[in-house]
């Protein structure tokens, strides 16, 4: 991850209090990569919502097994600047998901694969820290109309999901 660990000292502090909930729920669940993926060209929040199903689509595909995973979706610079779409993702498996495999799978959905390597600049993958807080770094800017998506969370923690008390008070 390319930020400093004190970034999230400068969100304000309603904004600072919901990343901290929700990192503090995906806690239990040991991430094994902290990614950033952006598109080369400019896309619709549908067509990057589809590439990253096709994204992690291709990785359970290719390992033969689940992908959890947390993404946050911006269009905003921390400073509030307008910026194209792109995601900051978590990634966990009951298997080593190797980060040449991640890379390989981003850059053939975003038709990076023949670019030269100091060209590859649509995906960062580093190995997860939790010191640089980054379940807290996709859910920055919820407040600010980021949005944030995740799957098959169960698979890797007892944790209970937070949309099943909605279910019970409907019932």
């Amino acid at each position: 991850m390319k930020q400093q660990s004190n970034w999230c000292e400068r969100l304000p502090g309603p904004e600072q209090a919901t990343a901290d909930a929700i990192a503090e729920w995906l806690s239990p669940i040991p991430w094994q990569l902290f990614i950033t993926l952006t598109f080369p060209w400019n896309v619709t929040s549908e067509t990057a919502d589809r590439k990253l199903k096709e994204f992690i689509n291709s990785l359970e595909r290719d390992l033969k097994t689940r992908i959890c995973y947390a993404a946050g979706r911006e269009s905003q610079t921390k400073a509030g600047y307008s910026v194209p779409w792109h995601f900051h993702v978590l990634l966990a498996s009951l298997e080593a998901v190797p980060v040449a495999l991640v890379e390989a799978s981003w850059l053939r959905l975003v038709a990076r694969i023949h670019a030269d390597p100091g060209e590859q600049d649509c995906i960062d993958v580093q190995p997860f820290n939790s010191q640089l807080r980054g379940a807290e770094y996709i859910v920055k800017q919820i407040a600010r109309g980021g949005e944030w998506t995740f799957k098959w969370l169960q698979t890797l923690t007892k944790a209970p999901d937070p949309r099943s008390d909605l279910t019970a008070t409907r019932k």
